[in-house]
């Protein structure tokens, strides 16, 4: 099963790799974010929860990195609970 999961994650991925809008985007890293965060959990053997919250996470990490990248803006913290946008590096 879990090699079922791997295929056809991979094959979402490559699939939503060549988006160009920015909400495709931002999906294309979420899936890909949350699929290599959740394949890798369960490679490292973790139980079901933590497989899930994973890729839970690595749907956020993967859709934020691409949306940063589409518009080439990130947020930085001013370290009084503000933010300024500026490019990224």
């Amino acid at each position: 099963m879990k090699s079922v999961v791997l295929a056809g994650t991979l094959a979402v991925s490559m699939v939503l790799v060549g988006c160009t809008t920015r909400e495709q985007d931002t999906v294309a890293g979420a899936v890909v974010g949350g699929g290599l965060a959740a394949v890798g959990a369960a490679a490292l053997g973790a139980s079901s929860g933590w497989i899930v919250a994973a890729g839970a996470a690595g749907a956020t990490v993967g859709a934020l990195y691409a949306r940063n990248r589409s518009t080439n803006e990130c947020a930085y913290s001013n370290g009084d609970g503000t933010y300024r946008i500026r490019r990224c590096p």
